[in-house]
């Protein structure tokens, strides 16, 4: 599975990269909000995403309210964030964020929420897929 991770902080990115290629996911970065939005678009494959909350020109909250508006997919976004207010995050799940890590984050608990996230997007593709194949049946069952 590939993961989309946009971090702005290089030395963040490339321990992020390495994390994730060890533990077996392709991975693709990027240093801003408008290069994950422009990844997203680029790549119909990506289901998952670490996002930085603060990054220039489109910071981690605009990129998966984008994502979340332009794209039927399955996809869950991680936010990797400092802050921790209960209003702040309210705020970040309303945007359309499924979970969150808190900065410098425990790469045990990224790996955790990683597999959770991987689990939810199987079980969304396959939902989707079974809803298709009722949906062919119906046709199917009209036209006879």
């Amino acid at each position: 599975m590939e993961i989309l991770i946009a971090e702005d902080d290089y030395v963040s990115r490339v321990l992020l990269e390495s994390l994730l290629s060890g533990w077996g996911y392709e991975v693709v970065s990027a240093h801003d909000g408008s290069e994950a939005l422009r990844l997203w678009r680029e790549k119909p494959e990506l289901s998952l995403a670490v996002l930085d909350w603060f990054m220039p020109h489109v910071d981690g909250l605009g990129v998966c309210k984008e994502i979340r508006k332009e794209t039927d997919r399955p996809a869950h976004i991680v936010m990797l964030t400092s802050r921790v207010e209960p209003k702040e995050l309210l705020t970040a799940f309303d945007h359309g964020v499924d979970d969150y890590i808190t900065k410098p984050f425990i790469p045990s608990e990224l790996r955790v929420r990683i597999r959770a996230g991987e689990r939810i997007v199987s079980l969304d593709r396959e939902l989707r897929r079974r809803v298709n194949e009722l949906e062919n049946e119906k046709l199917h069952v009209r036209h006879l």
